[in-house]
């Protein structure tokens, strides 16, 4: 299935490498659509292009929108489509409008701002556990825990001395 989300990846390439963009987003839901509901028979469990296929009718340029579906309903893993379950789609011809599109008159600040505070920032503050550095302070501890570091071999006075203790 050639899925469009997948298709249209900013992939930038550089040699034998290639990253993809994962801060630029690729589907939006507004809320301005109107959704139908489906629910999920013991036949169509665990399958996503059958699922389609029940909604849509077997149109083959639809398996292109399935990720806007699965995006729809917050669905991860398409295996996890199980009997019973009530999945909200769009009129086919509104599949398109769940893609975002950057303006480009402007960016979408506000989501690049949030994806960055997310992702890019964790949070950076150091915190001092005062039991801790007390049992730090009297304990035999590894060198790698000792507050000033120590060499791990030492070689002198015709002795080899390990771990730097």
């Amino acid at each position: 299935m050639d899925i469009t989300s997948l298709s249209e990846a900013l992939i930038e390439y550089r040699g034998n490498n290639a990253t993809v963009d994962l801060f630029t987003p690729t589907l939006a839901f507004d809320g301005k659509y109107e959704l139908g509901k489906y629910v999920v028979t013991e036949l169509v469990e665990g399958r996503v292009d059958l699922l389609i296929e029940d909604i849509y009718g077997a149109d083959n340029y639809v398996y292109a929108d399935i990720d806007v579906i699965l995006y729809i309903n917050n669905i991860d893993n398409p295996l996890s489509i199980v009997k019973d379950m009530t999945i909200l789609y769009p009129r086919k011809d509104n599949l398109v409008n769940f893609r975002w599109t950057p303006n480009n008159d402007q960016t979408d600040v506000a989501a690049t701002d949030r994806v960055t505070k997310k992702l890019m920032y964790p949070n950076k503050t150091k915190t001092n556990d005062p039991n801790r550095n007390k049992h730090l302070s009297s304990a035999a501890v590894p060198p790698t825990v000792n507050t000033n570091s120590k060499p791990p071999v030492v070689v002198g006075d015709g002795k080899i001395i390990i771990g730097g203790i």
